[in-house]
């Protein structure tokens, strides 16, 4: 009975340490999305103050701003999968 025990343990120990750990790794996407996120609302705030009247230029900077927050997201991905 106590090996039964002891088994069953062990067992639910590494399914709780396994479930932390995507919990963690949920934590650290979500603020990795954050920050990218903020840096480059950030640099595109920047960017349009800066620009004076030209719409044309920070459209051009916005999406440019927002295709690397894309790779970048979708690299995190890759390594986090």
């Amino acid at each position: 009975m106590y090996c039964k025990l002891n088994a069953a343990n062990k067992l639910l120990k590494i399914w709780r340490w396994i479930t932390m750990a995507n919990n963690v790794m949920n934590v650290v996407k979500g603020t990795a999305v954050g920050l990218a996120v903020g840096m480059a609302v950030g640099y595109v705030g920047n960017s349009m103050m800066n620009s004076g009247s030209s719409k044309r230029k920070a459209k051009k900077i916005a999406h440019k701003t927002a295709k690397k927050i894309g790779n970048i997201v979708d690299g995190m991905s890759q390594i986090v999968s």
